[in-house]
This record gives structure tokens, C-alpha cells and sequence, in this order.
């Protein structure tokens, strides 16, 4: 077939038809836009698929209003060598790169070349590094473990000073055993 012949509406021609290449061509210019290139995208990983060359392949999905939106991401193996932590289903991402249109599969995806943990998944790697340093300095050794006692003596409690929970708290406690109560007074309601 040669090259399609664009007509403009009208009564007798119908709308303008184009060729499946075209159509994929002006994705392509779409997608590719500055406006959707070296941005930041956050949402959480899915259907994350390490690839034996090294490439990285997985979706970033965000739950509105009971709605789902899904990005397929790409990370290079060059890309993907630099992270410095372990991506996972269900880990809360910020991720940096450009959406990009693969014009014989008309399909488009965020080709990413930065990534790093945003929310609870970044609070998890903290904790991690801090359980990694403390195994490291040997506080986890079968040697520093001792039996904790049937009954506690001292219970540390942090809560308001000013609230019916401590109260609620004190009543408990002294009916199953006694037990020295110490009390670090917090906010309980806003940040």
C-alpha cells in the first residue's frame, strides 16, 4: 500500500484517515513532549520483575477515589546498578526519568534513572540499616540474651499525662501484678 492520501471533514470525505505508522508517529511526539520528560513520578511498585540481563521491569500504581492508575517502568541494568536499595511489591517509590512511546508495540512506559524510597518504605530501609548496624556491633548474639522475667517489674508507657488511657493503664496493671509504671508524656492527637 502506498502512502495515505489525509483528507480534511467534510460531508462527502468523512473523517481523516491515517496509516497505523502515523498514528504511532504522533504518539510518539505526544509522549515524548519536554513536559513529560526528566520528571518525577511517586507511587507504589507492582508486578516488580528483575530481568537475568539486569533490567528492571515493573509498574507504579496510585489508588484515587477507587480508582487505579498503573505506569509500566523500565530501569536499565546501568540504571539499576546504582540503587542503593532492594525495590519490592508494595514499596512506596519516587522515580525519576522520562516517558518514552515504543512505536512498533504502541506501548508506552516511564524509562526511569533514579529511584528512591518515599513513605513507609523509606522508614523500612532506616530500620534495616539500623538493625544491620546494631547486628554488626553484636547486640543480636545468642551471648547478650537473657530470659526476660515471668512477670515485668518496670513498664515504660508513652501516652498523654492528662488522658483516661494512663488511668485505664495504671488500673490493669495493678490488678494482674505490680509493676513500676514509667510514664514520657506525648501528644496524642495532630502531628
Amino acid at each position: 500500500m502506498g502512502q495515505a492520501t489525509l483528507h480534511k471533514w467534510n460531508k462527502t470525505d468523512g473523517p481523516v484517515t491515517l496509516r497505523v505508522s502515523e498514528v504511532s508517529r504522533m504518539i510518539t511526539r505526544l509522549l515524548e513532549d519536554e513536559s513529560l520528560q526528566n520528571i518525577w513520578i511517586c507511587g507504589e511498585i507492582t508486578n516488580f520483575k528483575r530481568h537475568s540481563s539486569g533490567h528492571l521491569y515493573f509498574s507504579l500504581s496510585e489508588q484515587v477515589a477507587g480508582k487505579e492508575s498503573v505506569i509500566s517502568c523500565t530501569i536499565w541494568r546501568n540504571a539499576a546498578r546504582y540503587l542503593d536499595f532492594t525495590p519490592d511489591d508494595g514499596m512506596e517509590v519516587r522515580a525519576y526519568g522520562s516517558i518514552s512511546h515504543y512505536e512498533p508495540g504502541g506501548r508506552y512506559s516511564f524509562q526511569i534513572t533514579q529511584m528512591r524510597p518515599a513513605g513507609a518504605g523509606e522508614r523500612a530501609l532506616l530500620i534495616e540499616k539500623w538493625r544491620r548496624e546494631m547486628a554488626a556491633k553484636g547486640w543480636f548474639s545468642p551471648e547478650r540474651k537473657r530470659t526476660p522475667p515471668k512477670y515485668p517489674v518496670r513498664i515504660g508507657v508513652v501516652t498523654s499525662s492528662t488522658g483516661a488511657v494512663i488511668h485505664d493503664i495504671r488500673n490493669v496493671i495493678s490488678k494482674r501484678f505490680p509493676a513500676e509504671i514509667i510514664l514520657s508524656p506525648a501528644k496524642v492527637q495532630g502531628a
